[in-house]
Parts: structure tokens; C-alpha cells; sequence
């Protein structure tokens, strides 16, 4: 009779395990953007066992190694096979430990992108036993469907503006979470290291804002001209990091001087300068003669070539002249010379045709 009972425990036992071993649990793929947090109990479980008519599937979700919450569902029939359960609509209990990543979840269309795991456990109610050993756990990923992207300045660009506005995109849709909040570094790169070793170096300026912009205020020191400054973007919801853009590089170079040209020159008046001019060479001469003829020359002062010529007539008392200079070569003159003559006087000039 003893035999008898110990057989039939090790048969019995020897049931449960092949049980175990024949009880597996998948997450049903999720979306990779938007994913709740009672998604995580849509779900294949494949019974090689035999049916329940009272089981209940209980789920612990982390993120980042971090407990967010376990959600317990109510009781439903187990069938052998495989068979897919959608218990995201009977749940019995949700149990947040995270309330910042709840009020997301609620608020948004879903849970913060990031690493995940989800770990199942699965019971039989009739006789308050576990359907499997332990637990069983699988990891997913919630991506951004657009990352953090830096929009300007532009990777590698030179720039005048000694606070210049730095633009970024917002990754979504957590960008648009009212609680989250940008954290703007600056570098300064005076040894021209790779953009590799520059997160391990102490920021010039980091700057806090909620918005997808940034000017580089005032109270920073100025920005050296020929420096190469280093930059990137942080996001966070509350203490949650959420993202980093990539790194970008800009320098600061010499404004450009804009040079504005004389509405006139007075030949009589010409020195040794060099005059800017667009377009046209606007210059006025004073007869003090009867009326004549004053002929000009254009010539490159590097090799002598005439580029232009012509005439200019001219009256008692102050001539204005409107002298075409488009279309001459100055390759890689400063300046070019114009000579004027008009027979009894000479006259010698140097300008700067302007694009």
C-alpha cells in the first residue's frame, strides 16, 4: 500500500513538471512607438497541459531597471494549446510604484521610450498554485518615432552672432509633454579633441529651458573668435532622462566688415584710397573750362591690361558720371586703377568693384 502511494506521488510530480515545462508565455508584438502600460498583458501563452477554468496572469513591468508597476488580471479560462489572450481589457488591479510614469502613461499615448522588461507569472485559482517555476521575462524597446535632432547652427558651421540661437527638434511624442525640459551643454574645444572624448569633459555652459530653443546668454563669457565649441541636447521628463541628440561643432569666425560705397567720389578731390563701388563708379568732376571730352581707363595695376575704356562728356560746373564696372575680372586684385584724362588734365583712381 506504501508503494502504492509513492508511485503515485513521483506520477504526480512527474506531471506537474512536464506541465511547467509545457507552459510558455509571449508579449504579442507591440507597437515600437506607443505602448501602455496594460498592453503588456496582450499575450500568447501556449498550455501544453491541460485546461483551467480559473486562472490569472499577474505582470511586473520595469523600466530601465526601475519597478513602474504590476497589474494583475481577473479570472479567465486557460485552454490547452496555444491561444491568444488579450487581458489588457480585464484587468483587476494596476498597481503603480512609478505615479510619474503613470501620469504619462494617462496623459499621453503612452510609456516613456526606453528600455523594458516584462515578467509573468501565472496561477491556477481552484487551487492557489503557481503554473509555472519562478517567472518568465522578455525585454522590449520603446523607440522614438522621431529622435532628438539638433537643427541649427549646423554641424561644422562658422558664425559671426557671439550668442548665437541653438535649435533643436523635439523628439515625439514625448516632446510634447508639458513637463519635460531640455538640457542645452556647451564645450568649448580649444584642443580640437574628437567629438568621442567631449562627454567626458566639464561643460562650458549648460542651460535649462522647456523649449526647443536657446540663446547663449549675456553672462557667459564672450566666445573666442577661431574656437570650435562643441554642443548637444539632453531631454528629461521631471528626473526621467529621456534622450540625447547627437554632438554638433560650430566656430566663430570675424564678422565680415560690410563695406558701403560712396554715393559719389569728387575726382578733384581723389586721393591715394581705394573706393568701394556696385554696379556702377559714381563720380563728379568740376569744369571750371568750356565744355569738352574726359576719356577714362580701366587697367588691371598688376600687369597693365586695359579692361575698359571709354568717354565722359562734360559741361562748366560739376559733371555727375555713372561709370559701368559689371562684368570686369579682378581675379585676385584688391583693387583695379581708372585713369581719366581729358587732355589738359589727368587724373588717377583706385576702386573696389563689390558683388
Amino acid at each position: 500500500m506504501n508503494m502504492k502511494k509513492i508511485t503515485l506521488l513521483v506520477c504526480l510530480l512527474g506531471f506537474v513538471i512536464e506541465a511547467n515545462s509545457q507552459l510558455t508565455i509571449q508579449l504579442m508584438s507591440t507597437d515600437p512607438y506607443y505602448v501602455h502600460a496594460k498592453d503588456v498583458m496582450k499575450v500568447f501563452i501556449t498550455n501544453g497541459s491541460t485546461e483551467y477554468n480559473k486562472a490569472k496572469l499577474v505582470a511586473t513591468l520595469t523600466y530601465f531597471d526601475s519597478k513602474v508597476i504590476t497589474l494583475e488580471s481577473k479570472s479567465f479560462v486557460l485552454a490547452k494549446g496555444g491561444q491568444l489572450y488579450d487581458l489588457a481589457s480585464q484587468i483587476n488591479l494596476m498597481q503603480w510604484v512609478r505615479e510619474d510614469l503613470k501620469k504619462i502613461d494617462e496623459t499621453t499615448n503612452g510609456l516613456l521610450p526606453g528600455r523594458y522588461k516584462v515578467c509573468y507569472r501565472l496561477f491556477e485559482l481552484a487551487n492557489q498554485q503557481s503554473l509555472i517555476d519562478g517567472q518568465l521575462c522578455e525585454n522590449f524597446n520603446i523607440e522614438f518615432p522621431t529622435p532628438l535632432l539638433l537643427a541649427y547652427p549646423f554641424d561644422k558651421s562658422e558664425l559671426e552672432d557671439k550668442n548665437p540661437i541653438l535649435n533643436w527638434i523635439a523628439p515625439l511624442p514625448a516632446g510634447l509633454d508639458k513637463n519635460i525640459i531640455y538640457k542645452m551643454s556647451l564645450y568649448e574645444n580649444k584642443d580640437k579633441k574628437p567629438k568621442s572624448m567631449i562627454r567626458n569633459q566639464r561643460p562650458t555652459a549648460i542651460i535649462e529651458t522647456p523649449l526647443t530653443n536657446t540663446n547663449l546668454p549675456s553672462t557667459l563669457p564672450e566666445l573666442e573668435l577661431g574656437v570650435s565649441y562643441y554642443w548637444k541636447v539632453d531631454a528629461y521628463i521631471g528626473r526621467n532622462y529621456l534622450v540625447s541628440s547627437e554632438v554638433w561643432e560650430f566656430k566663430l569666425k570675424e564678422p565680415k566688415k560690410i563695406i558701403v560705397p560712396k554715393v559719389f567720389v569728387k575726382l578733384n578731390e581723389v586721393k591715394d584710397d581705394i573706393h568701394p563701388a556696385r554696379l556702377v563708379l559714381r563720380v563728379i568732376y568740376v569744369s571750371e573750362k568750356i565744355p569738352g571730352v574726359m576719356t577714362y581707363k580701366i587697367i588691371n595695376p598688376s600687369n597693365g591690361m586695359l579692361l575698359r575704356d571709354g568717354t565722359l562728356p562734360f559741361s562748366l560746373g560739376e559733371n555727375a558720371w555713372e561709370i559701368p564696372i559689371t562684368g570686369l575680372n579682378l581675379e585676385n586684385e584688391k583693387f583695379l586703377n581708372i585713369d581719366f584724362s581729358s587732355g589738359t588734365e589727368t587724373y588717377k583712381m583706385k576702386f573696389l568693384p563689390l558683388d
